[in-house]
Parts: structure tokens; sequence; C-alpha cells
């Protein structure tokens, strides 16, 4: 009955009415359209890593909101990542597919490493929980500790190189190829590792 009434309703041009069911019928078309990609995700064992519509916009609000006197830095980093988001949404026959690639150096406590994680925050659309925290990671952040690869040890490396490559490799699989990696600490790193 209640849905003859919303199709009455809306045959009879009843305006206050219909644009409320017009909007409730759009908000569930969204909610469901949400799942069905999340269902399919997970069915295919993958993550839902997507990049936000407008990465420079929310890289550059990110870094404005939080990073205080560092305007030239915000402006160098908000330019690379626009030229990769035009090269991204342009693609033509001049593409190369090159990833951002965003090296911060200076001496421990400048603010190299929140400065990456304000951009994956950014980039990355969507969240999941992290195990006991009640905070929420971006989906398609990875992220790497040179202080987990810093035994000087011949036999080591090959293993380091191993451990690396099957982290990345599988992360962008079950992302797609659309991911945010963090090489943190990188001065711990024994050479050769990298």
């Amino acid at each position: 009955a209640s849905g003859g009434a919303l199709v009455y309703a809306a045959n009879t041009g009843s305006s206050t009415f219909s644009k409320s069911a017009s909007s409730w019928f759009q908000s569930a078309l969204s909610v469901a359209k949400v799942n069905l990609v999340k269902l399919k995700a997970k069915v295919l064992g993958k993550k839902l890593c997507h990049y936000r519509k407008y990465p420079a916009k929310f890289v550059k609000e990110e870094l404005e909101g939080h990073l205080r006197c560092q305007d030239i830095a915000v402006n160098s980093i908000n330019s690379a990542v626009r030229a990769w988001d035009f090269e991204l949404k342009n693609k033509n026959e001049r593409y190369t597919g090159k990833p951002l690639v965003l090296a911060f150096t200076g001496p421990t406590g400048t603010g190299k490493t929140e400065t990456s994680n304000l951009i994956a925050e950014a980039l990355l659309q969507n969240r999941e929980e992290i195990i006991n925290s009640p905070r929420r990671a971006p989906v398609g952040l990875l992220k790497f500790n040179g202080g987990d690869f810093n035994d000087a040890s011949p036999e080591k490396l090959s293993v380091y190189h191993d451990i690396i490559r099957s982290r990345l490799v599988q992360h962008l699989q079950e992302c797609d190829g659309k991911a945010v990696v963090l090489f943190d600490e990188v001065q711990k790193v024994i050479p050769g590792t990298l």
C-alpha cells in the first residue's frame, strides 16, 4: 500500500512528497552502489583502495590545516600532486603511468613522517579500522620502517628484498595498483636494501 501511495503521490504532482521520495530513493541507490562495490571487492579479495576525486584539493586542505609555517613545502607538495593528478586524469599516448614520488629529508622531529601520513590521509578515500585502536587508517596505505631492515649481516639483504617485494606486490594486487607506500626512517636501512 505504501508503494502505491508513493507512486500515486509522484503521479499527482505532490512536489513535497515526490521530492522527499526522490531524495530517499537517490540516497538508497547510493548506499546500494557502495555496498555492491564492497561486496565485489570482498569476493575478489581486493581492498577498497580509491584515490579521492580531487586529490590536490584534499592534500592542500589537509596540509594547510595541520602544518604551520610550511607554506613553501605545502605549495611544492601540492604542485607535485596536481601534476600527477593531471597526468592520471588526462591519459593519452604520452601517459607514462608514473607514480607520485615524494622524498622528504631533514633532521629528526621536523615533520617528515607526519607530512607523509597527512598526504596519505588526503589522497586515499576509504578508511579501515586498526585492531585495538579507536583510529582508522587509510585503505591503501602500506608502511615500511627502516628500523625493520637494519641488520647488516650479508644474508639478510636477500631476505629484505624478498620481504619488501612480496609486501609491495601483494598490496598493489589487493589495491588494483592504487596505493600510497611510505618508507619511514630510511636512514636506518642497510645500504643495498632499497
